[in-house]
């Protein structure tokens, strides 16, 4: 299932990390009293993720990081901390409710899967005409 959906995130054109999260989304939600699976399998799925996988995807990602663009003005800087707090240290605090962190997360996850899809449609209907996506003159 993993493999499966990380090539279809890669063949659209999305961020395999995005197949991958879908996956464990899935057997999640079909396994919820985690009888479908192996007693240990969570706990060696985890080992191998935070052995293996997470150090690969926070290198890609870091690699891929514009970190001039957070630092260009102050007020992308001072988002940082503000997002920080709306996440699961929020919840932590009982500041954030649960249902609106994962409103954030899926908004995230949104992002992801809409913006990249968006401008890869964008960028095929320029191919196809060349004087604009809109129509105007170059």
């Amino acid at each position: 299932m993993l493999a499966f959906f990380v090539v279809l995130a890669e063949r659209l054109g999305l961020e395999a990390i995005l197949g991958a999260f879908l996956a464990g989304a899935i057997l999640k939600l079909l396994d919820r009293d985690e009888m479908l699976t192996h007693p240990e399998f969570r706990q060696k799925l985890e080992a191998v993720g935070y052995g293996v996988f997470v150090p690969v995807f926070f290198v890609a990602t870091g690699v891929q990081f514009d970190l001039s663009a957070l630092f260009a003005n102050a007020t992308s800087l001072a988002r940082v901390p503000i997002f920080l707090t709306a996440g699961q240290i929020g919840v932590d605090l009982d500041l954030v409710r649960p249902v609106v962190y994962a409103a954030l997360v899926a908004a995230g996850l949104l992002s992801v899967v809409l913006f990249p899809a968006t401008a890869l449609a964008l960028l095929r209907s320029a191919k196809r005409h060349p004087r604009g996506v809109l129509g105007a003159p170059r």
